[in-house]
Formats: structure tokens, C-alpha cells, sequence
């Protein structure tokens, strides 16, 4: 729904993406992960590469997180997993 007003100014609005972008990098992390973030910030995947939606047949479509797996392969997944925690093996994306 959009208000509508009959006095002042007409609200402005912003998209997911603007509010994400300007948060901190803390604050994006915890939203995207660490192994997430770092690809993104390196240009490996866009925001829009990350998002996923899913269906189903109940309750309708919902919006996912891809994983660093899916979108880059298990070695460049590892990689961005290995170089922002330290951890060597498995990656967790």
C-alpha cells in the first residue's frame, strides 16, 4: 500500500539495494555472510547474482540467498570462505 497525503511533502522511497549500499560493512555482513560480502565487493557476483527466489505450491514465492557454491564453483567458493575466515577445507556458503 501507498499513503496517500493531502498535505506535505510526498514520501520518498528507497530500494533494497540503495539501503544495503549504504549500510556499514559490519552491518552487511551480517546480512550477506563474510564469504558473500567479500565476493561481492570484489565484483565476482552482483546483488543480483545472490538473490534466489523459490516457489511453492502453498505458500507462493519467496526470495532466497544463492549460495558462493552455486554461483562461483566449489574452489573459487573456497576460496572467498578461506580468505575472509582462515579456515582451510569445506567451505560453509
Amino acid at each position: 500500500m501507498v499513503p496517500v497525503l493531502r498535505y506535505g511533502k510526498e514520501p520518498t522511497w528507497q530500494s533494497g539495494r540503495e539501503w544495503l549500499e549504504q549500510q556499514s560493512d559490519a552491518t552487511q555482513i551480517d546480512i550477506m555472510g563474510k564469504g558473500a560480502h567479500a565476493a561481492w565487493k570484489d565484483g565476482a557476483v552482483t546483488l543480483d547474482d545472490l538473490v534466489t527466489r523459490h516457489e511453492h505450491p502453498v505458500w507462493g514465492s519467496s526470495l532466497g540467498q544463492r549460495s558462493l557454491r552455486d554461483l562461483l564453483g566449489v574452489k573459487a567458493a573456497r576460496a572467498y570462505s578461506s580468505s575472509v575466515t582462515g579456515v582451510t577445507g569445506e567451505p560453509t556458503v
